[in-house]
């Protein structure tokens, strides 16, 4: 007896591992489906807030300042990471698992076309803003504040579905923030209506909703997507651009390296100033508390230095 005991012994040690991630994965199933039950809010105390996904600044923003104090947005793209490369964690996949609503461009995001297979939980809202945009090849639709305002609406309506009993609050919280991007459109017709030139050279293509918008005329240096890398040919092209129509700056992003901005600058002698797309928040611009009010604040007063406006 004491022989075959001894035998046994080293195969459940052997078959342990196994046995034990059975019962975990078992575990993490059972637990996992009843975190799911209710992913759309988190506890706070005796109240419960709305969990939200954003993919990019812009939207983070809008779901924050209409949601308020109603719910708890996280957003995908971290701080001084630019949207256009930016692809899903494992984290990431947890966090819009864990939400009762994802917002998302359906453009800007390389991952956008694979999100039905990332989301695994059926109780995740999506909100694709892709109908927004008027234009098919550029989804920077919110440097037009009425289109933002827009998608303002959709996200109010899509938090009232989710949280009825908020509704009230959430259409409060989006009047005033639509009474804001209205002011903001007066502020840039107003101070882009008089200038010597109209005409923009940018790092990239992701203004042609605002040079629509006010009448300006854009000249990227790359294309609509940050990874379109500009030939030479294209160089020369935008610096013959810059000498002829007497662009004296060149128009760089904060989240992109300014080299070319600056050697094509050098080249033409211009200066060069920030003019943000507000893809995404810089790690400095986030600790100095700055949002997409005062960001196109901040790139209207640097349009109207670089085109001299009165």
């Amino acid at each position: 007896m004491e022989t075959c005991l001894r035998k046994a012994k080293p195969k459940l040690t052997k078959y342990a591992p196994i046995l034990i991630s059975v019962v975990a994965f078992g575990l993490l199933i059972f637990f996992g489906y009843k975190t799911r039950e209710v992913p759309d809010q988190v506890a706070e105390g005796e109240n419960y807030k709305v969990k939200i996904a954003t993919s990019i600044y812009p939207l983070y923003y809008l779901s924050k300042t209409i949601g308020g104090e109603f719910v708890q947005v996280t957003n995908i793209t971290p701080p001084g990471a630019e949207p256009h490369d930016y692809e899903l964690t494992t984290q990431d996949i947890a966090t819009i698992n864990s939400s009762g609503l994802l917002v998302y461009t359906g453009m800007v995001e390389p991952w956008s076309a694979k999100v039905s297979e990332n989301i695994l939980s059926s109780n995740v809202k999506q909100l694709d803003l892709s109908g927004i945009i008027t234009d098919k090849n550029d989804p920077h639709f919110w440097l037009s504040p009425k289109l933002l305002s827009a998608a303002a609406d959709l996200v109010t309506q899509s938090l009232i579905k989710i949280d009825a009993a908020n509704a009230e609050k959430y259409l409060t919280n989006a009047s005033g923030l639509n009474n804001r991007l209205l002011e903001l459109d007066t502020k840039y017709r107003t101070g882009l209506s008089n200038c010597v030139t109209r005409d923009l050279v940018t790092s990239h293509e992701a203004f042609g909703y605002l040079a629509n918008e006010y009448n300006l005329q854009q000249v990227g240096i790359a294309g609509i997507s940050t990874e379109e890398e500009p030939s030479l040919k294209k160089l020369a092209s935008i610096a013959d651009f810059a000498r002829k129509n007497n662009v004296t700056y060149i128009f760089f992003e904060s989240l992109l390296s300014p080299k070319i901005a600056e050697t094509i600058a050098k080249e033409v002698g211009a200066k060069t100033l920030v003019l943000n797309p507000l893809e995404g928040l810089s790690t400095q611009e986030v600790e100095a508390g700055s949002d997409y009010i005062s960001i196109m604040e901040d790139n209207l007063q640097n349009l109207k230095t670089a085109l001299q406006c009165q």
